[in-house]
């Protein structure tokens, strides 16, 4: 048998190829070649990627299938039939996928150890990140972290990787292997991170779990199918890390408090922002139940300045008003960017013709439905006389109609 170079030399970033086909799709061009160069999409892995050099020419390799067993350059340009050429795959790419895909077994096989009856679903990796999908047996966060935990540790360890091909009748209980391998194959490839897994795979690895560098889960997520756990590693999980961190040292500075304390710091602000918002609910209710409207001509006008709300939280008030006969309101949200929403009740005119011209000379913009204008400003200068422009441009305007 013939066994591709990257089981063994996984770090090679340069293959000569011949090509045995070409065929145009929607996606591009799919160039089958003889040699086996790079690793295709398959087993819940994304393929490699690069640039196939012809003829001193650089063509975009998107990615890599498989096709009946041919690998298959997913290419942005043709290769005729019978072409020599060089394919430099995207390295960076590769030792992502490397770093991902093994952190992944060694994830697994952290949570097979917590939770020995788990059931593993969907697998996707790539080079920016991993996803597993668990069904069978209950899996917690707190699982979650302590395999995060020991993935780290074994990283540190540095544990060697090493593969070898083996017969399916002599594989040993407790090598891992997703479901069929065994009866679609007379040998597989084992590969093992010194005592700590082994799995059947034809996949890229490190070589070194040091490689790996760091390891961390981003999200954890339960439904009725079960629990989806997605995860990054290497300088992915570095830099989301340091970002993290940098985020809390900044805060840490404006406001004191100890590292060991951000949970308490954030339980706190969950508690802050919860009675923030039966706040707001119930200034919306005041609102409602105690709109006050002023006669202009035939027209009841009302308006409210309203900090601390958001447009999403206005637009369903509006739904709410208690407004009847030939009426308009304006409610302004003061911020960064100020928005406000203007209605109208039984009007012939269209709600932007009493307000636009006096957003734009503001320096605003707006827009919406007949009966609802939708505004604001791309600043917060002088929002406070701003909003008093409106209101005494909106009286002017509703006297004279």
């Amino acid at each position: 048998m013939s066994y591709p170079e990257y089981w063994t030399n996984p770090l090679r970033a340069e293959s000569e190829f011949t090509v045995v086909s070409c065929t145009k799709t929607a996606a591009g061009f799919e160039v089958g070649v003889k040699e086996n160069v790079a690793r295709p999409e398959g087993g819940g892995q994304a393929g490699d990627r690069g640039v196939a050099v012809v003829d001193g020419k650089e063509i975009i390799v998107e990615g890599v299938v498989d096709r009946g067993g041919i690998v298959t350059l997913i290419a942005r340009g043709p290769i005729s039939q019978g072409t020599r050429g060089l394919l430099r795959l995207d390295a960076e790419w590769r030792r992502s996928m490397m770093r991902t895909h093994s952190s992944e077994h060694l994830f697994v096989a952290a949570l097979k150890t917590i939770r020995p009856a788990l059931t593993m679903g969907y697998i996707w990796i790539d080079g920016q990140h991993g996803t597993v999908e668990i069904s069978g047996e209950s899996v917690s966060l707190e699982d979650a972290l302590a395999a995060e935990a020991e993935v780290q540790r074994i990283i540190y360890a540095d544990a060697q990787s090493t593969s070898s091909i083996v017969a399916v009748s002599e594989l040993d209980d407790k090598v891992r292997a997703k479901d069929g391998v065994k009866t679609k194959h007379e040998k597989v490839r084992v590969i093992s991170f010194g005592k700590f897994d082994s799995s059947a795979c034809s996949g890229t690895h490190v070589l070194h779990t040091g490689d790996i560098g760091c390891f961390k889960v981003i999200d954890f997520r339960k439904s009725e199918q079960g629990t989806k756990i997605e995860f990054v590693a290497g300088h992915p999980a570095a830099r989301l890390c340091s970002d993290v961190f940098n985020a809390v040292m900044r805060r840490k500075n404006d406001y004191p408090f100890e590292y060991e304390q951000l949970g308490a710091v954030i339980d706190k602000s969950k508690e802050i922002s919860d009675q923030y918002e039966l706040l707001l609910e119930a200034a919306e209710d005041t609102l409602v139940r105690h709109l006050t409207f002023e006669n202009i001509g035939n027209v009841s006008f009302a308006h409210e300045y309203l900090p601390g709300f958001d447009p999403a939280r206005v637009r369903n008030l509006t739904k709410k008003l208690p407004v009847s006969g030939r009426a308009a309101v304006l409610l302004y949200i003061p911020g960064n960017k100020p928005n406000f929403t203007f209605v109208t009740n039984q009007f012939t005119k269209a709600a932007r013709e009493y307000i636009d011209e006096a957003v734009i000379k503001m320096g605003g913009r707006g827009g919406g439905a007949k009966d609802v204008y939708n505004g604001g400003f791309s600043s917060s200068d002088d929002s406070k006389e701003r909003y008093t422009y409106l209101v005494d441009a909106l009286r002017q305007r509703l006297s004279k109609d």
